[in-house]
């Protein structure tokens, strides 16, 4: 049959475990991205000095409560991993709240 969310009995359900692993394949992406990233910026210095630069830029004008404010202290392309750019707070519409 597969598997399936069940919708009935919702109070029961562990949502931050549903979303931990609904969410797996993603990280799993994002990690490889990021990895693939920092292997080709290692090998072209100036691109990545550039794009922190632009990041910096970016982070200097933006609204303080936009999810890219979280990036304002990364210096280094081995900074950016998914502890600092993929970790949003989980946001529900006003009627999804408990």
């Amino acid at each position: 049959m597969g598997r399936y969310l069940p919708l009935v009995a919702q109070e029961t359900l562990n949502w931050p475990n549903v979303r931990t692993k609904l969410e797996a394949p993603l990280r799993r992406t994002h990690d490889e991205t990021i990895q693939k990233a920092q292997s080709l910026f290692a090998r072209y210095p100036e691109l990545a000095l550039e794009l922190v630069e632009v990041l910096s830029h970016a982070c200097a004008n933006v609204d303080p409560d936009a999810d890219l404010i979280a990036l304002k202290h990364v210096t280094e392309i081995r900074q950016l991993n998914r502890s600092q750019s993929l970790e949003v707070p989980m946001r529900f519409p006003a009627h999804a709240k408990g």
